[in-house]
C-alpha cells in the first residue's frame, strides 16, 4: 500500500514513459541533423525531452525509480539513464549507462547527456572520471571529450597533448575535433598527424588544420585525395574541403567528384556545398527523377534558400506518384544506397516545372562568380544570419564557413542544447555589432 501511495504516475503512464523518454531523445538527436528542422524546432524538441526527463526525476525523488524500466538497447535509453544518474546523484545509474559502449552512436548519448547540464559543477567530477587517460573504454572517454566540445569546456594542454601522443585513435579524433571547434593553436602536432596511418585521424588532423588560428599551406591538396576516395568518411571530407575551397577550386572539385564512381547522392551533395548556381539547371532537371528528386530539391534549397514547401515549390504526393518519371514503376524498391540520409523520405517532393519557371525568372539575381548558402553570398555577416534563420544543415555549414572566415569565432555547435545556442547567438551578434 505504501508503494501505491508514493506512486507519482499510473502504471500505464510509467510503461509509456520508458518508451517515450528515450524516443524523445532519438527525435531530437536526428532532428538536429535534418534540414526539416530549424533552431526554434530544436527548442520545442528540447522542451519535450525535458518534460520526460523531469518525469523520471520526480519519480526518482518520490522513491519510485523508473530507471529499471529502461532497456539499454533502445536508442536514447543510455541518455536518459546517464542524465538521471547525474541529476539524482546516483552513480550506479551512470555506471550502468556506460557499460558495453561499443560505437559512436552510443558514445553520443553519453556526450549529449553530459552536455545537457548548464552548470559545470554538476558534471565536473563525472567529466574527470570518464575523461581520465587510464579509462578502459575509449568510447566512454570520447563521450567526455565530445561533451567538452559541445559545452566549450576547457581541457588542459597536458591532457590534449597526452591524448594526441597516445595510440588511441578514437580519442585522437575526438581531441582533434575539439581543437578544431575551439580554434586552439596546435599546428605543430596537427601537421605531424597529416600522414598518420589511421585515415580517420589523418582526416580529423586535416580538418583541424583548416580551423587553426594561423593558415596552413597546401591543406587543399592534402584533402583532395580523401575527397576522391569512397570511404565511410567521404561526406565529412567533402563538407570541410568545400569550406576551404575558393570558387575555382570548388567548381573543379564538383567536376572531379562527378567523374568518380560515386553514388548520385554524393555528387548532388557536392553541388549543394559548392554554392555555385552553375549547377542549378542540372539539379532542377534531377527533380524529375523519382529516386533523386527529394535530395536534388534539398540541394536547390541549400544554394538558393528556397523553402520548397513554404514557397509552393513542392508537389502533393498523389500528383507526384501519377507522373511518369523514368521507366521503372513508382513502387519498385530502390537499390540500397549507403549515402541516403535518414531524413530523405520526409523531404518535400519538388515541383520541377515550378522550379524551372522560378529559375528562368530569377537567375539574373544570382552571380556565377559568387558562392551561395541559403540564397546569400558566403561572407561573415550572412553566415551569422543563417545561424539564426537557417535549417539545421544550412546552420551547420554556416558555422563552418564563419569559423573559417573569422579567425576569432569558434565553430558554433548547432547540435547543442537550444537554450545554450540562443545565448551563444547573442554573443556572436554582439561581437558583430562591436566589429561594425
Amino acid at each position: 500500500m505504501e508503494q501505491e501511495h508514493k506512486m507519482v504516475f499510473s502504471e500505464n503512464i510509467n510503461e509509456q514513459l520508458k518508451h517515450d523518454a528515450p524516443f524523445a531523445w532519438f527525435l531530437r538527436h536526428h532532428g538536429c541533423q535534418s534540414p526539416i528542422f530549424r533552431l526554434d524546432d530544436i527548442k520545442r524538441l528540447d522542451d519535450r525531452l525535458n518534460s520526460f526527463l523531469q518525469a523520471f526525476y520526480v519519480s526518482e525523488e518520490r522513491g519510485i525509480s523508473l530507471a529499471s524500466t529502461l532497456r539499454l538497447d533502445d536508442w536514447g535509453a543510455r541518455f536518459v539513464l546517464f542524465w538521471l544518474g547525474i541529476e539524482s546523484g546516483k552513480s550506479e545509474y551512470c555506471i550502468e549507462a556506460t557499460k558495453d559502449i561499443e560505437d559512436q552512436e552510443e558514445s553520443n548519448e553519453l556526450a549529449e547527456a553530459l552536455s545537457w547540464f548548464v552548470q559545470l559543477d554538476k558534471i565536473e567530477s563525472m567529466l574527470k572520471t570518464l575523461g581520465d587517460t587510464p579509462h578502459t573504454n575509449p568510447w566512454v572517454k570520447r563521450a567526455a571529450i565530445d561533451a567538452c566540445r559541445l559545452n566549450s569546456i576547457s581541457l588542459t594542454d597536458n591532457y590534449i597533448r597526452g591524448v594526441l601522443a597516445s595510440d588511441d585513435s578514437i580519442n585522437q579524433v575526438a581531441i582533434l575535433d575539439y581543437i578544431a571547434s575551439q580554434r586552439l593553436d596546435y599546428s605543430d602536432i596537427v601537421i605531424s598527424l597529416f600522414s598518420h596511418d589511421d585515415e580517420a585521424v589523418r582526416l580529423s588532423a586535416l580538418i583541424a588544420g583548416i580551423y587553426q588560428p594561423q593558415s596552413i599551406s597546401e591543406l587543399f591538396s592534402c584533402l583532395q585525395p580523401l575527397v576522391l576516395k569512397d570511404t565511410f568518411q567521404l561526406k565529412l571530407a567533402i563538407k570541410h574541403t568545400f569550406v576551404l575551397a575558393n570558387i575555382n577550386e570548388a567548381r573543379k572539385l564538383v567536376c572531379d567528384i562527378n567523374s568518380c564512381d560515386y553514388s548520385e547522392r554524393i555528387k548532388i551533395y557536392a553541388k549543394a556545398l559548392s554554392g555555385l548556381v552553375d549547377f542549378l539547371p542540372e539539379l532542377i532537371e534531377l527533380t524529375k527523377d523519382k529516386d533523386l528528386a527529394k535530395v536534388a530539391g534539398e540541394a536547390i534549397s541549400m544554394i538558393t534558400g528556397l523553402d520548397l514547401e513554404e514557397d509552393d515549390f513542392s508537389l502533393p504526393l498523389g500528383d507526384y506518384a501519377m507522373r511518369e518519371i523514368g521507366n521503372d514503376d513508382f513502387d519498385d524498391e530502390l537499390e540500397k544506397d549507403f549515402w541516403k540520409s535518414a531524413y530523405e523520405d520526409d523531404l518535400p517532393l519538388p515541383d520541377a516545372e515550378a522550379l524551372m519557371q522560378w529559375w528562368d525568372k530569377n537567375q539574373g539575381d544570382f552571380n556565377n562568380t559568387v558562392r551561395y548558402l541559403a540564397g546569400v553570398p558566403i561572407d561573415i555577416e550572412n553566415m551569422k544570419s543563417i545561424l539564426t534563420t537557417g535549417n539545421q544543415i544550412q546552420r551547420e555549414m554556416a558555422a563552418l564557413h564563419l569559423a573559417y572566415l573569422d579567425k576569432t569565432q569558434k565553430i558554433f555547435q548547432v547540435n547543442s542544447n537550444a537554450d545554450r545556442q540562443y545565448h551563444q547567438l547573442t554573443l556572436v551578434n554582439m561581437n558583430s555589432n562591436e566589429t561594425n
